[in-house]
């Protein structure tokens, strides 16, 4: 079973899987309030970054992760193009903030990646929405945008730490018991 799944595309399949059921979980709750542009990707933002953090700690690697947002930004561009562009940002910028931090210790890089992955959802969403013209906001609502971002990248560093550090307590544990 462990081999099986430390294979990489069942790995993959299952962060997309996962991704997907984030989205939908968190897509219930924001449509409670549909004049909040985009409200998902902050509510995702914990869990997209804890499942993230719990894959690179436990030695997933960052393209199983971009492919399987890439996966699920094919996925939702056929519903509507402006969900399928924002994943595919955020799939890209992944990479890229991975590429930057390639000098960066492992574990700090893990975690790091991780938090940035999650918080990646709502401003990806918001610039896409409005370079497509899906999305306008007016003056009143720039403190709402700013007060989200803030609290996106905030709920994405807890669900980074909180997963990064459960996973080294486990992997601890387990090797505790191995001796």
């Amino acid at each position: 079973m462990k081999q099986f799944l430390s294979n990489p595309i069942v790995r993959t399949a299952g962060l997309f899987v996962a991704l997907f059921a984030i989205g939908f979980a968190t897509r219930m709750p924001a449509w409670q309030f549909p004049h909040i542009y985009a409200l998902h990707g902050v509510l995702a933002a914990p869990f997209c970054a804890a499942l993230a953090a719990w894959h690179l700690v436990r030695g997933g690697s960052v393209v199983q992760l971009v492919a399987a947002t890439a996966l699920l930004a094919v996925v939702l561009g056929m519903m509507s193009p402006a969900m399928g562009l924002s994943f595919a940002l955020v799939a890209a910028l992944t990479l890229a903030v991975r590429a930057c931090l390639r000098s960066v210790p492992a574990a700090m890089r893990s975690v790091a990646v991780a938090a940035v992955f999650g918080a990646l959802d709502y401003p990806c969403a918001l610039a896409v929405g409005l370079a497509l013209g899906s999305y306008g906001p007016s003056a009143e609502a720039l403190p709402m945008i700013a007060l989200l971002l803030a609290l996106s990248v905030a709920l994405s560093l807890f669900g980074a730490f909180v997963a990064a550090s459960l996973a080294d307590r486990r992997s601890a544990k387990c090797s505790n018991f191995s001796s």
